[in-house]
C-alpha cells in the first residue's frame, strides 16, 4: 500500500521561539480561567447568605405542606453550593500549579528567569487552591452548616417524631457530606497527567 506524501514527510519539531509561544497561549487561557475561578469563588458567601435569608423568610411564610417542600429541597441545594465551592477550588489548584509548571518551562527553554510570580510565590504549596481557595470553601461550608442548623430548627417537632428523626438523619448526612468535602480538599494533590507520546 502507497504512503501518502503527508505521512512520508518528517515530523518538524518546533523551534524554541515556538514552543514558548505555544506555552502562553495556554498560559493566557489559564489565567482567565483562573479569573473566572476567583469571581465565581468571591460569590459564593454573599449567595449563601442571601439564599439563607430567603429560605427562612419563605418557611416562616408558607402554610405548612409547603413549609416541608421548602425545607426538603433547601438542605440539597446547600449540599450543592457547598460541593461545587470545593470542585471550583480544587480546580483553581490545579490552574496554579499548572501555571507555576509553564513558568518553569519557559524558563528552561529560553535559559533564564524570566516569568517568576506564580512558580516562586510563597504560598505555592501551602494552601490548596491558594488562599482565596480555602478561605470561601472554610466560609461556605461554615455558612452551610449554620443553615442546616436553622432548617432543623424550622422543621421543628410540627410533622411529628418520626419524620423529625428521618430529616435529623438526612441532615447529618448532608452536613457529614460537606464537612469531608473540605477536609479532603485540604489533603488533596495536584498530579499532572502522563504525556501522551505521539507516533513518529
Amino acid at each position: 500500500m502507497e504512503k501518502t506524501a503527508s505521512s512520508e514527510q518528517p515530523r518538524r519539531r518546533l523551534s524554541r521561539r515556538e514552543r514558548i509561544d505555544v506555552l502562553f497561549a495556554e498560559y493566557n487561557a489559564l489565567n482567565e480561567l483562573l479569573r473566572f475561578r476567583l469571581t465565581a469563588m468571591d460569590r459564593r458567601l454573599p449567595v449563601a447568605v442571601s439564599f439563607m435569608a430567603a429560605t427562612i423568610v419563605a418557611v416562616l411564610a408558607l402554610p405548612l405542606e409547603l413549609q416541608l417542600a421548602v425545607l426538603i429541597t433547601t438542605p440539597s441545594a446547600i449540599l450543592w453550593m457547598g460541593r461545587t465551592t470545593v470542585q471550583h477550588a480544587r480546580a483553581k489548584e490545579d490552574n496554579l500549579r499548572r501555571i507555576s509548571e509553564i513558568e518553569q518551562t519557559i524558563n528552561e527553554i529560553a535559559g533564564e528567569e524570566l516569568l517568576l510570580f506564580q512558580s516562586r510565590h510563597p504560598n505555592r504549596a501551602e494552601t490548596v487552591g491558594g488562599r482565596t481557595g480555602m478561605s470561601a470553601v472554610f466560609a461556605t461550608t461554615l455558612n452551610s452548616l449554620l443553615m442546616l442548623l436553622v432548617c432543623v430548627a424550622l422543621f421543628g417537632g410540627k410533622h411529628g417524631l418520626t419524620a423529625q428523626i428521618l430529616y435529623f438523619v438526612f441532615i447529618t448526612a448532608i452536613a457529614l457530606d460537606l464537612i469531608m468535602g473540605a477536609v479532603q480538599l485540604n489533603r488533596y494533590v495536584y498530579r499532572r497527567p502522563p504525556m501522551i507520546l505521539l507516533e513518529k
